[in-house]
């Protein structure tokens, strides 16, 4: 449908306090955390894409587009999630 869709090959946890390491976790609740984390984003391909919402069926998509030529914001999100 001309939309471009990226897959992610590397990624970087970020500490939100600047003093710690995300690597080095000072804590051992907080590595085995992080490490599940990792084992997670590393288990599989993540995709994703700016213009193409890709956690909904391309049906639903096609239907809503329909639905939103002439409609307010409001009205398009509420029959949205209507039809979920």
């Amino acid at each position: 449908m001309g939309h471009e869709i990226y897959r992610t090959t590397d990624f970087d946890i970020l500490p939100i306090n600047p003093n710690i390491s995300a690597h080095y976790p000072p804590h051992q609740v907080e590595a085995h955390l992080l490490a599940l984390v990792r084992s997670h984003l590393h288990s599989s391909p993540f995709l994703f894409s700016y213009s193409l919402d890709l956690t909904t069926r391309m049906q639903t998509q096609w239907e809503m587009q329909e639905q939103v030529n002439d409609k307010p914001l409001w009205e398009v999100v509420r029959s949205y999630f209507a039809m979920k």
